[in-house]
């Protein structure tokens, strides 16, 4: 998968370097642990998790991407994260719905340098 330029700048104007978190990680555990709360999140279609889930991560993070003229950034991000949870197996798409698998459970578990660092090489 090839990262697109606009998300990363959209990612390092997220970060505050005096900060320990993370947004790109936060981001994504968020993702797989909503999934996990709620068992089965509902697809719009096999590649694309449900616009009203990404509500919830926009509201969530404060981004107010999803009410601005632009939305490349936040539309990456997204197709980002499900390429990652898809291709690492962390989530099991059974169309029309999404779950969290036991690898993808087992990844929430490990800390955030390696979780971080598995974000990292799909960037490089």
């Amino acid at each position: 998968m090839t990262v697109q330029t606009e998300l990363l700048k959209w990612l390092n104007e997220q970060t505050d370097i005096h900060s320990h978190n993370v947004v790109f990680l936060d981001g994504f555990l968020f993702m797989l642990k909503k999934i996990r709360k709620h068992g089965h999140i509902r697809m719009k279609n096999k590649h694309d998790i449900h616009p009203r889930f990404w509500r919830s991560y926009d509201r969530a993070f404060n981004f107010n991407l999803i009410n601005s003229r632009s939305k490349k950034e936040l539309a990456h991000l997204y197709k980002f994260y499900f390429h990652v949870a898809y291709h690492e197996q962390f989530v099991i798409v059974t169309y029309p719905t999404i779950q969290l698998s036991d690898k993808g459970n087992d990844f929430l578990q490990i800390n955030r340098d390696e979780q971080l660092g598995l974000l990292f090489s799909y960037i490089w």
